[in-house]
């Protein structure tokens, strides 16, 4: 079976399409993948192991309007060129997970009377999902919250990648990999597949907050590609233990040995760590389209299974407080772990892809 995707712009895009792949590449299909020249999924694009098109695409929401109409242009340049490509590639069915590089290829899809499938991660859709929805055969939803916004959806999870549930390190190897001490309370920081300039500012302003906790506790910082070495240095300076890095591809590594994490509630993100049942502050990025990674977290939160701090409220003492909660008590923790692992859908990805092939 011949299958196009796409999907990315943002890692929150981009995984899970990637997710698919590789169970479609393994269930012998052929893939073509779209993306953006200016995405994520371009800078990773060594790890999308099929025949792949990128685009020169950027989004038109919430630009001024010079730049929106540039963009208007780049996105109907960008139609024809993948239009030309489905045309030549054939493909049986055409599957999207949002973001402005699937609209293309959802709209050759349609065009060219494919069968079209869309998964939205989010619990709030963006609007290219809402617009190809009306022509899917099919929509998919990871948030149980986005089913009043569809006529008719089924609820099958987010998917993550496969490297999730295949590695082979022990956390004894894992702690090696980041330069890290064993029996030290581990701390990831993560800020999204792009970073968060706001975190990285309101974690190097806690550690002076835990000085005391100095000998005792150790962090693994992804921070972006901005002010890293700035980064770095706030750590040193202070003497505390820390990996930081600007990305980190192997991520489940970086889930096997943190006991905590103060994280962005992006859908995949907020997958992966229930995956894993990690005891999280979560910290919504305010500036998401309607609001959607605090509405991804709600439901958690309602459960009291994690911290969540809004942005407007994050405060070197409300992070402090959060963190010192979760290191002095075991059984608030557990209890996080518990609620955050009973929202993980394992098998997301072949639900998926069940319904790429079987129609």
């Amino acid at each position: 079976m011949r299958v196009a995707v796409a999907g990315g712009g943002t890692g929150g895009h981009f995984f899970p399409a990637l997710s698919v792949i590789e169970k479609l590449k393994q269930k012998g299909c052929d893939v073509l993948y779209v993306g953006a020249e200016n995405g994520i999924e371009f800078k990773l694009k060594d790890v999308i192991d099929t025949d792949s098109l990128f685009v020169n695409v950027k989004g038109i929401r919430g630009k001024g309007l010079f730049e929106a109409m540039k963009n208007s242009f780049l996105m109907s340049k960008a139609i024809t060129e993948v239009l030309s490509h489905v045309i030549s590639f054939n493909p049986e069915v055409v599957a999207v997970f949002g973001g402005y590089t699937s609209l293309p290829l959802g709209l050759s899809a349609i065009i060219l009377r494919k069968r079209l499938i869309i998964h939205e991660q989010n619990s709030v859709p963006g609007k290219t999902n809402l617009l190809l929805s009306r022509f899917a055969e099919k929509v998919l939803i990871g948030s149980k919250y986005a089913e009043k916004y569809f006529r008719d959806a089924r609820f099958v999870g987010n998917p993550i990648r496969d490297g999730f549930f295949k590695f082979n390190l022990t956390k004894e190897q894992a702690l090696k990999r980041f330069s890290l001490d064993e029996g030290k309370f581990t701390v990831l920081v993560f800020g999204g597949s792009q970073g968060s300039k706001r975190i990285n500012e309101v974690v190097i302003e806690l550690l002076d907050d835990i000085r005391d906790l100095n000998g005792s506790i150790q962090f693994i910082h992804i921070a972006g590609f901005d002010n890293l070495e700035l980064i770095k240095s706030a750590y040193a300076e202070r003497g505390f233990k820390a990996y930081v890095d600007s990305f980190v591809q192997d991520l489940w590594s970086a889930y096997m040995v943190c006991d905590v994490a103060i994280s962005r509630s992006g859908a995949i993100s907020l997958a992966e760590l229930c995956y894993f049942g990690i005891p999280t502050i979560f910290i919504p990025y305010p500036f998401a389209v309607d609001n959607h990674q605090y509405f991804n977290v709600k439901p958690i939160y309602d459960l009291e299974g994690c911290f969540l701090i809004r942005e407007k409220e994050l405060t070197v003492d409300s992070i402090s407080q959060a963190v010192k909660s979760l290191y002095e008590d075991s059984r608030l923790r557990e209890k996080f772990s518990s609620v955050m692992k009973s929202f993980s859908i394992r098998n997301s990805a072949d639900l998926i892809v069940e319904e790429i092939i079987n129609g």
